[in-house]
């Protein structure tokens, strides 16, 4: 889809409601390169990419919190122009320069609670180090916390593989990262759950922000 570049242009923890559609096929026409964007993901994987844009968004994750995008790096082994992080490090940056980054990145987001293998049981992290949570793998903020944290450490780590011969930047902090809630993915209910649900977006901002990202939540009014 195409974002208007004062929409974006937002604080570290933004909660205003960006109406998007990660899923849909990449616009026809190329954005102004003075004022707007474009969004791609997995969705766009193989086909040709918009151009012109200011900046570019970028999803790492492949429609679930905790599935990779296969294009953002290159695609099946193919060239440069396949990797949608290459496409969006190589944006005009004509919109507020200094201000607006050319590549930005979005991630899935999810709360399953307990019963799924990636649900944590302790408050070691996907590389091994712990964290300020509680964790012993209840249905608590504590483990909901430590998944969102968990999957942000996995998202960061999926840009630095994905980065590894492109030639952009694999460094968190490089990019602007938002955080893409969509009542479609996997959320718990009742009173607990939100709390929860809280909590696990929560983990997702402080590891992306212990990382030196910026870092933003959006969704849709009627979400």
């Amino acid at each position: 889809m195409t974002w208007l570049a004062p929409a974006f242009a937002r604080s570290a923890l933004a909660t205003a409601a960006f109406v998007v559609a990660v899923a849909l096929p990449a616009p026809a026409a190329a954005a102004s390169a003075s004022t707007t964007g474009n969004d791609i993901s997995w969705p766009q994987c193989g086909r040709t990419f918009p151009a012109g844009q200011a900046f570019g968004m970028v999803g790492v994750t492949g429609g679930l919190a905790n599935t990779p995008n296969p294009c953002l790096g290159t695609y099946q082994g193919g060239s440069l122009s396949t990797s949608e992080l290459y496409w969006a490090w190589h944006s005009t940056g004509g919109s507020a320069p200094g201000l607006l980054p050319k590549a930005a990145l979005y991630v899935n987001t999810a709360d399953p609670g307990p019963g799924v293998a990636d649900w944590p049981s302790t408050n070691i992290d996907p590389n091994g180090n712990p964290t300020a949570s509680t964790c012993t793998g209840g249905d608590t903020p504590a483990c909901a916390w430590q998944y969102g944290w968990n999957r942000a450490v996995q998202d960061t780590d999926w840009l630095t593989q994905a980065a590894t011969g492109v030639g952009v930047s694999s460094t968190a902090s490089a990019y602007r990262w938002w955080l893409d809630v969509e009542t479609a993915n996997s959320w718990e209910t009742g009173t607990t759950g939100l709390a929860n649900n809280v909590a696990d977006l929560q983990g997702m901002v402080a590891a992306f922000e212990a990382a030196g990202a910026t870092v933003g939540i959006y969704s849709t009014t009627s979400q």
